[in-house]
């Protein structure tokens, strides 16, 4: 900042100091001018790292070459740094400190969050193509980013369902893989959070309750897997019965009962070790 004063004429001296180190980055990034600080606040949607393509359309850019002359910009201001990685071909940016992208964060408005992180979601999945399921944890993350922001904002009734369904669809699908892999804390966590997205009545919320308390019952917290599917099997008796089955081996399968005058037997067969 005290650079940026003597670059400018001023006196350095007369520049008043924040208390705190927030402050003082917060003071930084408010020095920057309006386009500058767009690219660094769509930059905190993304993350740490981000790559200039995404910068393009998540900040709403057109104009490639003022794009590049505002990134450098930031490189000599020393907001951000290129770390040598790469996606989808192109180069990729860090910020020089973790704390700078959180105040940068801080600094957005949630109506504004929201659109951002959706707006990255839809770039990132278009641009992942067949390779999407290796993403959608970060998916699910920025869609549940929108959902969250945009629920401070709106009453119950005005709030896109949609994009909590999507959410939870990728966040429940990973947690399902880490879940078969045997990673049981990110599993639990993963599917905790795609189940806080649905609504009771969701078909979707059934399956992915079964496997949280699956998982819970793994990681060993028995009392919360017994409430859960308690709660689930007496939510799933006011429309429709059914049985979940596991082996050993972690494998799931649900009988359903259609029908009182369909009896289904369910016992262990002679031939069968589940």
């Amino acid at each position: 900042m005290l650079l940026d004063e003597r670059r400018r004429g001023e006196d350095p001296s007369a520049l008043p100091m924040p208390p705190t180190v927030q402050a003082v980055l917060a003071a930084r990034l408010d020095r920057l001018d309006s386009a500058e600080l767009a690219i660094v606040r769509a930059a905190a949607v993304i993350g740490e790292s981000f790559s200039d393509e995404a910068l393009l359309l998540v900040a709403g850019r057109s104009d490639r070459s003022e794009l590049e002359s505002q990134l450098a910009a930031l490189v000599r201001k020393q907001i951000i740094e290129a770390d040598g990685g790469r996606f989808g071909g192109r180069r990729t940016f860090s910020f020089k400190h973790i704390l700078l992208c959180d105040v940068a964060y801080q600094g957005i408005l949630k109506a504004q969050r929201a659109d951002l992180h959706e707006r990255y979601a839809d770039w990132l999945e278009r641009e992942a193509g067949e390779r999407a399921s290796e993403y959608q944890e970060i998916l699910g993350h920025h869609l549940e980013r929108a959902v969250h922001n945009l629920s401070a904002l709106v009453p119950i009734d005005e709030q896109r369902p949609e994009l909590a369904t999507r959410a939870a669809r990728h966040l429940g699908a990973s947690g399902t893989r880490a879940l078969a892999r045997g990673d049981i804390r990110p599993a639990v966590s993963l599917l905790e959070r795609a189940v806080s997205l649905l609504p009771d009545d969701d078909p979707a919320r059934r399956d992915l309750t079964l496997r949280l308390g699956l998982g819970l019952a793994e990681s060993g917290d028995l009392s919360r897997a017994d409430a859960l599917l308690s709660d689930r099997i007496r939510a799933e008796r006011r429309g429709r019965a059914f049985v979940a089955l596991h082996d050993g081996g972690g494998s799931q399968r649900v009988v359903t009962l259609e029908s009182e005058r369909s009896p289904v037997t369910i016992g262990r067969r002679s031939d069968n070790d589940i």
